[in-house]
């Protein structure tokens, strides 16, 4: 199997065409099953893409480096179970080498399952990925799990092996008050941060920003943060025209009295999630962690399925939800694809906090598809805002 497998959405074939689509492969060829997998991922067929690749993990199908793709594929498309067993497939094509156990630390990581990438991660040697990439995720990891002083250690060891890095530099910045030695070592590393490609030096200038900010020097820190926005906009272009045709397609098609004749036959249950959105930097974490402190409460943070939803549904508008009902899909498909992705990443127990930022850009396929679930908009003084954003490092 020779394609290239990108960050592409894999959509739910709508009923009538699912039927048409499907090749009978319980006994079919591996050349005929690859044909097959290639051809779903065309069409962006969720149901038959996850249906063919457990059939090909099933047989354990000889495909090498090729399993590693796949897992990322479905990692990309929230199927962990089957991006957990690809990977796996790939580790033991590569007889276990410390190499290919990494790829997995990639995907725990990606699947926020932190802990068990941590623990993998520290028993492989020390030279993988290299010695500061490794004390780079270590620390990371330790971090987000809440062992700052652990995570200050590792970072500092990474900043050992790559002087001026701005990763670990923005990592040990969001971590810990930098107003110290720590801050004097950023200071004295900016020769060295300055030959970084734009990307890892525009990572240095908002760590220097909040080594200024926590030295309460205003100016010095709105300087750097402005540094690293300007490389930031270099290399990620803005398109204010795209972000408003995304903005009306969102808000098009949802004639009155939609969402009531939607709930019209309705069989499942989708209450489980608990949206908590709004501007960014308007206090969703803070709201997030005070609900999650609940024992039935899951902490999901920044989840982004509902774009699964949207690729489903072929749109953000209503007029391709209704479209995707009319090609045989149902509202309960939709719903049911969402508690799918929640099953996937945290089991069937508890309910979950998602508090994607730009959740309001899919408000009409949430409230078509969960119409039981919760959702809470945050609202803060926009200056408050705007500076908050300015002084954080999104990408």
């Amino acid at each position: 199997m020779r394609h290239r497998v990108g960050h592409m959405g894999l959509r739910s074939a709508a009923k009538d065409d699912r039927s048409r689509t499907m090749v009978p492969i319980k006994h079919a060829a591996l050349p005929e099953l690859l044909t097959a997998l290639k051809a779903a991922l065309v069409r962006r067929d969720r149901a038959e893409t996850s249906r063919i690749v457990a059939v090909l993990l099933d047989r354990r199908a000889p495909l090498g480096e090729q399993w590693r793709a796949i897992s990322q594929l479905m990692q990309v498309s929230g199927e962990l179970t089957l991006a957990l067993r690809a990977i796996d497939a790939f580790i033991a094509s590569a007889a276990n080498k410390p190499a290919a156990l990494y790829s997995k630390v990639v995907l725990l990581t990606q699947a926020q399952r932190l802990q068990d990438a941590h623990d993998l991660l520290a028993s492989l040697p020390e030279n993988v990925p290299e010695p500061g990439g490794r004390a780079y995720v270590l620390g990371n990891t330790a971090v987000t799990l809440g062992r700052i002083e652990e995570g200050r250690a590792y970072l500092l060891k990474a900043l050992e092996h790559r002087p001026g890095w701005g990763p670990a530099w923005l990592s040990l910045a969001s971590a810990i008050n930098l107003d110290g030695p720590v801050g004097d070592q950023l200071l004295a590393e900016a020769a060295i941060a300055e030959r970084q490609g734009p990307s890892d030096l525009a990572r240095y200038h908002y760590a220097l920003g909040k080594l200024h900010a926590d030295r309460g020097d205003p100016a010095a820190a709105f300087a750097a943060y402005s540094r690293g926005a300007a490389l930031l906009k270099a290399e990620t272009p803005y398109s204010r025209a795209g972000d408003a045709a995304n903005a009306t397609a969102a808000m098009t098609g949802w004639p009155e009295g939609f969402f009531d004749r939607a709930g019209d036959g309705r069989t499942i249950a989708t209450s489980r999630p608990i949206f908590v959105t709004g501007l960014p930097r308007s206090g969703t974490t803070l709201v997030e962690q005070i609900i999650a402190s609940h024992s039935a409460v899951l902490d999901g943070g920044e989840l982004n399925f509902v774009q699964h939803l949207a690729v489903a549904a072929g749109g953000v508008s209503g007029d391709a939800v209704t479209q995707y009902c009319a090609s045989g899909g149902t509202l309960d498909d939709l719903g049911a694809l969402y508690l799918h992705l929640l099953d996937e990443r945290f089991g069937p127990e508890g309910r979950v906090v998602d508090k994607t930022i730009d959740v309001s850009r899919f408000m009409g396929v949430i409230a078509a598809a969960l119409p039981d679930a919760p959702l809470i908009w945050m609202r803060r003084d926009p200056l408050d805002c705007a500076w908050s954003c300015f002084r954080t490092f999104f990408i």
